[in-house]
């Protein structure tokens, strides 16, 4: 019976070591994607990180209650990643933050750019707009 345990602990920790890994790589595409500026894809962006978040929520509730020796080498590996996906996760919210300021300072240029071309309107100003141009006048 106590193996039998032990190999379940085994497969339950490295299930939840692949899915550590998957969300690690699913962060680092994202954060490559985001370096290029390859937005378009964000709504799929969103639904591929609740998918994944959500097969490592499913694989942290079975491992909840395995006992795992904290010096152990899987304890470690499991740590090791852990404090990869936190950091990774920080700085994607770091150049998200970054990206969403360049896009706002670009959406400022472009309304400015509007009022200024609703300035060089014919009708900018008094009287009715002419009913034709003339080179003549």
């Amino acid at each position: 019976m106590a193996g039998r345990n032990v190999d379940q602990s085994a497969d339950m920790q490295e299930k939840l070591t692949a899915a550590l890994r998957e969300f690690a790589a699913m962060q680092r595409q994202h954060a490559d994607l985001l370096a290029e500026g390859r937005l378009k894809s964000l709504p799929e962006w969103v639904e591929q990180r609740e998918h994944v978040f959500l097969h490592l929520r499913q694989c942290i509730a079975r491992f909840a209650g395995t006992i795992l020796d904290e010096k152990s080498a899987g304890a470690v590996q499991l740590r090791k990643i852990m404090e990869e996906i936190v950091n990774n996760e920080r700085s994607l919210k770091m150049q998200v933050q970054d990206r969403l300021g360049e896009i706002r300072g670009k959406l400022q240029i472009l309304r400015r750019g509007k009022g200024m071309l609703k300035g060089y309107c014919l009708n900018h100003g008094a009287g009715p707009k002419p009913k034709y141009l003339s080179s003549k006048a």
